[in-house]
């Protein structure tokens, strides 16, 4: 009867390790959920920022200077390196700077343009990983070129210009690395990418194309 009770001593009490463990790791959860929404949105308010030229520079075809331009990427590249982990920042901020490059280039100038998180669709979990998978609302205000051609002589876009200005609803994943207690980073985003959006008056037409971070 003793080496029972013994027994049954030892069950009760892994029993209630497992639950103090189980709500602990669910109390975890929440606290990461909250933390990393926190942490996309504040994330996208820098994405918004450096999606569009200083505002004295947002001119189609104005020539910039490029000493000045060049101290806008730097600040970017310093603003934006505070929300990615470091082996991940290369392939961001190139991809960043490209939308920036476009827009001294002639291809398209941005007006507006900001990102929304509408909500979250799904969190996932995988050890010291988190991914959102977000719907997301993005505001355009926009001149584009419609089929623009490079022009070799000059470096720059020529082609008719368009007035694009809109919203369009978009679903895209962010996957965060937790460095430590409510602290993480980007490793991985995938979005869709301005350069394929179309707006007539106000509603998004569509026309989108996928830009991933590895």
């Amino acid at each position: 009867m003793k080496k029972i009770n013994i027994g049954i001593v030892l069950i009760v009490l892994v029993l209630a390790l497992l639950t103090v463990y189980i709500i602990n790791e669910e109390k975890t959860k929440e606290q990461d959920k909250e933390g990393t929404l926190a942490f996309v949105n504040e994330y996208f308010k820098v994405y918004n920022k450096y999606s569009v030229l200083e505002k004295k520079d947002r001119v189609l075809d104005k020539e910039i200077d490029e000493v000045e331009y060049n101290n806008y990427i730097n600040q970017m590249n310093k603003d934006l390196s505070a929300y990615i982990a470091p082996e991940k920042q290369k392939s961001l901020l190139n991809q960043y700077k490209t939308r920036l490059d476009n827009q001294i280039i002639g291809k398209y100038m941005m007006y507006e343009y900001i990102k929304d998180i509408i909500r979250v669709e799904q969190y996932i979990f995988h050890e010291d990983y988190l991914s959102l998978w977000l719907k997301t609302k993005i505001t355009v205000d926009r001149d584009n070129r419609e089929f623009p051609i490079l022009d070799k002589e000059s470096k720059k876009y020529i082609g008719e210009v368009k007035k694009e200005k809109g919203e369009e609803y978009s679903y895209e994943l962010v996957t965060l690395k937790k460095i430590d207690k409510m602290e993480y980073r980007v490793v991985y985003h995938e979005f869709m990418d301005i350069g394929k959006y179309s707006f007539e008056n106000g509603n998004g037409t569509g026309g989108s194309q996928w830009g991933m971070i590895f």
